[in-house]
């Protein structure tokens, strides 16, 4: 009898010991959760020089979902889930990025939201169709050629400031090989601008990730830099980017406000070793000072 109640007693305290876990668990991650900030995404526009996608069927907002997915595949983020009312709201304010009238509402509308950062993004460049050249000797052949091309800039808003912090333009396309065919009919289709729509996307997300945490240092040997950031942050082999030492913190001296860091350039890397997460990189010319933990590479250009 002793020994039942002793084994009910031990089971009970497994019970109380497992359910103390799982609050403790799902606490920290609530606190965790809480820390990031939260980001809000605003529909994608066209800029003013992109004429050729009116006459396009292609539904615009692939662009936004596909950034808000890659966004929150970072885990950086929380990602502001956004109504069918606000969703009328952003349309009616137009591009944050253009206009001061629209950026203040965009901020009054953050603020009320707990949301840190607003992105508009903006397609700037876009192409997607075949290229048909006759070919002689042969009525009605042609060699075609399928072009796409999609280039998006994010701008990013900080709600705090109500500046625009950081701009960052992200491109992809493709050109297939020609291909003998009779007629003149385009073979692009939707699945081609929604690969593009990825794409850009996710290396968006990347860039914006990137220019919010910057890539550092961990540590320098032999030439050699080991750096915090892998393949899953969007680190390739061969990549080049810009090597800048990092100094104190800039204080404004009226406000005390903390204004960043004091860097300058000392040298360009490149990738030579990817892992998931961290890579390494070694100098491409003579660095002007010796790298050391807590320096900062960015990319070169836009990805």
């Amino acid at each position: 009898m002793n020994i039942r109640l002793d084994r009910n007693k031990g089971r009970d305290v497994k019970i109380v010991l497992v359910a103390v876990l799982s609050w403790y668990f799902a606490a920290l991650g609530a606190v965790q959760a809480a820390e990031k900030p939260m980001i809000a995404i605003y529909p994608t526009i066209i800029g003013h020089g992109v004429k050729s996608f009116d006459r396009q069927e292609f539904d615009l907002q692939e662009v936004t979902r596909r950034l808000e997915e890659a966004l929150r595949a970072t885990r950086k983020f929380r990602v502001y889930e956004r109504s069918e009312t606000v969703l009328k709201e952003w349309a009616l304010e137009g591009n944050i990025a253009q206009s001061d009238l629209a950026r203040e509402r965009a901020t009054k509308f953050a603020k009320l939201n707990n949301v840190g950062l607003i992105v508009q993004p903006m397609v700037v460049e876009f192409q997607l169709g075949s290229d048909f050249k006759k070919v002689d000797g042969l009525d009605g052949m042609y060699n075609r050629t399928d072009i796409g091309r999609l280039s998006l800039t994010s701008k990013v808003l900080s709600t705090t400031t109500g500046e625009i912090k950081y701009q960052i333009t992200i491109s992809d396309g493709f050109q297939r090989e020609p291909e003998l065919v009779e007629g003149k009919l385009d073979s692009t289709d939707s699945s081609d601008w929604i690969e593009m729509a990825v794409q850009v996307g996710v290396d968006s997300a990347t860039s914006i990730v990137n220019a919010i945490y910057p890539i550092t240092v961990i540590h320098y040997q032999n030439n050699t830099l080991f750096l915090n950031r892998g393949a899953g942050g969007g680190v390739k082999l061969g990549d080049e980017l810009q090597l800048f030492s990092v100094g104190e913190d800039l204080i404004d001296p009226d406000t005390n406000e903390k204004l960043g860091r004091a860097e300058f350039l000392i040298g360009n890397v490149k990738i030579i070793q990817v892992k998931p997460k961290s890579s390494t990189a070694q100098p491409i010319d003579d660095l002007q000072v010796e790298p050391k933990r807590g320096d900062i590479v960015r990319y070169l250009i836009n990805k």
